[in-house]
């Protein structure tokens, strides 16, 4: 058997292991195979798109009772149990991923359905919907599982990139993609999810370093976002060959005062290391 990138084979187990379990409810279901694409592993893409049909079948059962507004709503015992199963198998699944290059996101909208549906579903006898609980949004043609891997931009209309892992650090990864509307290459630095306050202090440090150098080594595209599903800081960077000397003109023009040829040399090669970046340092003058 042979494992996508290098995949340990535990891991592929467990991800078997949790499509049987969700087979317990019905079997395999690919009508919504079609959004997943870019999965990679057969049995993670089977599993997604079996989740992807509960979920829009479970929730088009409650939706029949919602909005609730001042009102509970009894939801009935056999599709609260298989919901329950489903967001179990669900969570299980994004925490044995979570480190690995199968890692995924849940939609916000999604995530947060299933963080009030925590709060309320019932093993048996069915459960009690809360007050004030709206109609859940229907995805039939739109993900509910995005990989982690996976970069979206906003432009003209909305594009996606697979992210290509090229270095790791103590405190991030560096992971790389090719945006086609720029034709030019990017790098994306993503702190790592186990660091502490202190930690993310220091990354967002860096990142406020970075984004006054903007005039001396960077383009104009640069962001910084912060993820509530699982708080993680995110810095792009403009992939460039870049020349000493065109750094030294830049940085002239820009800041209109002398940078030591020494101090630029030894701040290229910190760029270089931290970022994963090919720079070339010529010698000049």
């Amino acid at each position: 058997m042979i494992l996508n990138n290098n995949l340990d084979i535990r891991i592929s187990n467990s991800i078997q292991s949790l499509y049987r379990d969700l087979l317990s409810i019905s079997g395999e279901n690919i009508e919504y195979s079609n959004l997943y694409t870019d999965v990679q592993h057969e049995t993670l893409k089977s599993t997604f798109s079996t989740l992807h049909h509960h979920y829009i079948s479970l929730f088009e059962s409650m939706n029949k009772l919602l909005p609730t507004r001042e009102q509970e709503a009894h939801f009935w015992a056999e599709p609260s149990r298989h919901l329950i199963t489903v967001i179990n198998v669900t969570q299980r699944l994004q925490r044995t991923l979570k480190s690995t290059s199968l890692a995924f996101d849940i939609d916000r909208h999604y995530y947060d359905m299933i963080e009030l549906c925590n709060t309320f579903l019932s093993n048996s006898g069915g459960s009690t919907v809360p007050q004030n609980t709206e109609k859940v949004e229907l995805y039939y043609e739109i993900p509910i599982f995005t990989s982690a891997s996976i970069i979206s931009i906003n432009s003209t209309q909305e594009k996606s990139y697979s992210l290509q892992l090229i270095g790791k650090g103590s405190y991030a990864q560096v992971f790389k993609y090719r945006d086609e509307n720029y034709q030019k290459d990017f790098v994306v630095k993503r702190a790592l999810e186990n660091l502490n306050d202190k930690e993310l202090t220091r990354f967002k440090q860096e990142f406020d370093v970075m984004k006054d150098l903007i005039p001396l080594i960077l383009s104009r595209f640069i962001i910084m976002t912060e993820k509530k599903i699982n708080i993680q800081w995110n810095l792009w960077i403009t992939l460039l060959m870049i020349t000493l000397k065109t750094i030294i003109q830049n940085y002239y023009l820009a800041n209109e005062k002398v940078l030591e040829i020494k101090s630029l040399r030894l701040l290229l090669i910190s760029i270089q290391k931290a970022y994963f970046i090919e720079i070339l340092v010529p010698k000049i003058f």
